[in-house]
């Protein structure tokens, strides 16, 4: 949600000529606050390019309402990354995707996916981008 292509202050994807393609991410935006320089991983790389460099402006991930489809207008502008996780963790909720059991011993309750372990999920399967996971 926070990957743009030219806007400062942002994770923004920079392809260098002669080097792999990185995502580089802002001290701000970091918790350590020391800004950072990651490869792409290849699926990754691959749904950036999938973009005509013409395109290549404002955000990378753009959602939009849902209630478009019904003929509704929607109510709020863009979604914020919180938001898009509070929707996706409900949906790992209702699917009864369970990634962490509850503790009786801590009283911690049974943890559902969320955004941060579906992409977590990825790159231990060896970062392929798995067919259930639409973009």
């Amino acid at each position: 949600m926070h990957v743009s292509w030219d806007i400062p202050g942002t994770i923004r994807p920079v392809c260098r000529r002669g080097a792999l393609p990185v995502l580089d991410i802002p001290a701000a935006m970091q918790i350590n606050d020391t800004e950072e320089s990651i490869p792409l991983l290849p699926w990754f790389e691959a749904v950036l390019l999938e973009t005509p460099l013409e395109d290549r402006t404002g955000w990378v991930f753009n959602p939009v309402s849902l209630q478009t489809r019904i003929g509704r207008n929607a109510r709020h502008g863009r979604f914020d990354a919180e938001w898009v996780g509070k929707v996706i963790s409900r949906v790992g909720k209702k699917a009864g995707v369970i990634v962490e059991w509850a503790d009786e011993r801590t009283g911690r309750p049974v943890k559902y996916a969320s955004a941060h372990d579906t992409c977590g999920e990825v790159v231990v399967n060896g970062c392929e981008m798995p067919a259930c996971l639409p973009l």
